[in-house]
């Protein structure tokens, strides 16, 4: 009999999440004997550099394999973010690749540019 695999789909390690926006965390969940089934419990946390900072979500049943989740604008930027996903009745875990969580960039059109002195 084979073992439970949980696979993550997104984040992946070239994802940039913007502060403030909503990102979605997928992942793929086999049972037993390789039938395809979405997890019955999961928990979603967050780690930075290895440490954890925050659960996403509470440990919940769900038939769904995707989480939506708006970054909070709060976090700092940085390129070493991961994301954890367990599904719990199995005890399986799957951890994603580094990725960025950035500042959102507001660009003025109407801000003024001194131009530059050609004398």
């Amino acid at each position: 009999m084979s073992t439970p695999s949980l696979t993550l789909l997104n984040p992946t390690a070239d994802c940039r999440w913007q502060k403030d926006s909503e990102c979605t965390v997928q992942w793929d969940f086999t049972e037993r004997g390789g039938r395809a089934k979405p997890l019955k419990e999961y928990k979603i946390d967050l780690y930075r550099g290895g440490t954890y900072l925050l659960a996403l979500n509470n440990t919940k049943s769900s038939t769904v394999t995707k989480y939506r989740w708006v970054v909070p604008s709060t976090l700092a930027s940085a390129s070493d973010y991961q994301i954890r996903v367990t599904e719990i009745h199995t005890d399986t875990v799957v951890m994603s690749d580094e990725f960025d969580i950035f500042e959102k960039v507001v660009v003025s059109l109407n801000e003024r540019v001194p131009m530059e002195d050609t004398n």
